[in-house]
């Protein structure tokens, strides 16, 4: 029997969502889809759970859309069907919990894009960040066009997009892109990035939660505003029910 696309280890107040398609590079199928979906909502349905985690397993995180499983679809319409009725995206973008990525070995295509949808990146210096879908034909549909100018700069975000240009984890961070790096060495083959990821959150972003910093409701403020012009977004901070609602 097949192991799952994804892997949900509930350890509060995280939630590992581990991405378990290692012989292909964690290459993005329904198949993953569907698991990241249900675990996203184990993980919000659970109050104990603050932050939701997600890695992958094996040599990289992610490297894109399995172009197999689309090759093979004789009516790709129903993809995007299925995506519309399964907003992973929006799922993401809207969740309760705080979330992270944490990033090794290729961050490639829709992978890269899962990663921008988080609210922290952690990467190891030698990750390879790229968007090679213009290459062959595509944009870089599942939310890149539109994210990446907004965490690094519109020319930065071309080169990526435009030019197929590959930048590693240290250009990540510089870019504006990862929070943080940890260190190659300490990357584990059973489960990438596991023990130094926690590490590092249980030191920069634990504290948070247990001193009473309203990490959730800034969060949410946040994202709301980006979706505002500035005025209303300065109106909506000002509102007392911002921060808790």
């Amino acid at each position: 029997m097949a192991s799952p696309a994804v892997l949900y280890d509930r350890d509060p107040p995280w939630a590992w969502l581990r991405l378990n398609r290692p012989e292909v590079h964690n290459a993005f199928d329904a198949a993953m889809r569907d698991g990241l979906w249900e675990a996203l909502a184990t993980a919000e349905a659970d109050p104990a759970i603050l932050a939701v985690i997600v890695l992958g397993e094996g040599p990289s995180f992610g490297t894109g859309g399995d172009l197999r499983e689309f090759s093979l679809e004789p009516e790709p319409w129903r993809n995007k069907q299925v995506r519309r009725e399964r907003d992973l995206w929006g799922r993401l973008l809207r969740h309760r919990c705080l979330t992270a990525a944490l990033l090794h070995g290729h961050v490639a295509g829709s992978g890269l894009e899962l990663a921008l949808y988080c609210d922290l990146r952690l990467a190891t210096p030698d990750s390879r960040w790229l968007l090679p879908e213009t290459a062959v034909g595509m944009i870089p549909g599942a939310g890149g066009t539109q994210l990446l100018p907004r965490l690094a700069r519109p020319g930065r975000a071309l080169d990526l997009m435009l030019r197929g240009k590959t930048i590693d984890g240290a250009a990540a961070r510089r870019w504006g892109l990862a929070q943080d790096l940890i260190g190659a060495a300490a990357v584990r083959q059973a489960a990438p990035l596991r023990e130094p990821g926690r590490q590092w959150l249980e030191r920069h972003v634990l504290p948070l939660f247990r001193d009473g910093a309203p990490v959730l409701p800034l969060r949410k403020l946040l994202r709301r505003g980006l979706e505002m012009p500035l005025p209303a977004a300065l109106e909506l901070e000002k509102s007392p029910s911002a921060m808790v609602n």
